[in-house]
């Protein structure tokens, strides 16, 4: 299944709006990471299974990799085992799949509701994983595994509140 990704933030999100997400480089990392691929194999196998278009991307270890990303998934489709492709610029000519093939590692659902400032002041949101409620140190450790260098960041992209899946890319869970 198609997983498209941005390369820059939404213009208008307070603090990272418009700037480069490094989505690329952070999945890669995360993969170098977590799949014990080394390095050098790693770049092999990023000539190999893609183009000279990405082979300017040059690898980052001081990047916090992406472990894993957010979905709304009213359906239900996203379930382990399901393969993945990569992209960027989804539904356009220049469609790009930046990664390997690789399977769904595994799912859980995720919730965050937002508070009313009216009523309750500058409480951060609440976020759920499996009916679970978060600690403001998981959060924090969900927020940078996602690709986020600050939880603040990652509450300036998800403003709203929103329901669906992250979806693994390892064996990572909450």
């Amino acid at each position: 299944m198609t997983l498209p990704f941005m390369t820059y933030f939404p213009k208008g999100l307070e603090r990272i709006g418009g700037q480069p997400t490094n989505f690329i480089p952070k999945l890669w990392e995360g993969l170098i990471l977590c799949k014990n691929i080394n390095p050098a194999e790693a770049h092999g196998i990023l000539a190999a299974c893609l183009n000279e278009r990405l082979m300017a991307i040059k690898r980052n270890p001081e990047l916090k990799p992406k472990l894993h990303t957010f979905r709304e998934d009213p359906y239900d489709r996203w379930q382990p085992g399901k393969l993945i492709h990569a992209v960027v610029n989804n539904r356009t000519p220049n469609r790009f799949q930046f990664l390997p093939t690789i399977p769904c590692v595994g799912t859980q659902k995720v919730q965050i509701c937002h508070y009313s400032k009216e009523m309750y002041g500058n409480r951060p949101p609440d976020i759920q994983v499996d009916n679970i409620r978060m600690t403001p140190q998981a959060v924090e450790l969900m927020a940078h595994n996602d690709g986020f260098e600050r939880v603040e960041d990652f509450f300036a992209y998800f403003n709203t509140d929103f329901k669906g899946k992250i979806i693994h890319l390892t064996d990572l869970r909450y």
